[in-house]
């Protein structure tokens, strides 16, 4: 199933929060489907930050994809995708871990 289209933090098929929204640099434009937005970079340069989605009925994540930035700077070497039961309250699961990509 893939998500709708975010214009928001809330979208029908679930809610969209982050590590960090700098100025107008939300979460939810990473889902927002608009592939040249220079808005998804709102974790740029930030060690540890983090999109989570938490989707409203239960999903099977068969694929995902990231798209690299124009910039270096902005575009991830180190990510993690991780799935939860209980909304990393107490258990978390490493679905795909992808270190030091160029």
């Amino acid at each position: 199933m893939a998500t709708d289209v975010h214009t928001s933090d809330i979208s029908s098929t679930g809610t969209v929060t982050s590590s960090s929204a700098i100025a107008a640099f939300y979460g939810w434009k990473a889902f927002d489907g608009v592939k040249d937005d220079l808005s998804k970079s709102a974790l740029n340069g930030i060690t540890g930050a983090w999109w989570q989605y938490a989707f409203t009925t239960a999903q099977v994540i068969h694929n995902y994809s990231l798209m690299a930035h124009s910039s270096a700077m902005e575009t991830p070497i180190d990510w993690t995708l991780r799935g939860s039961y209980d909304d990393f309250a107490s258990e978390d699961v490493v679905l795909h871990q992808v270190v030091g990509e160029s």
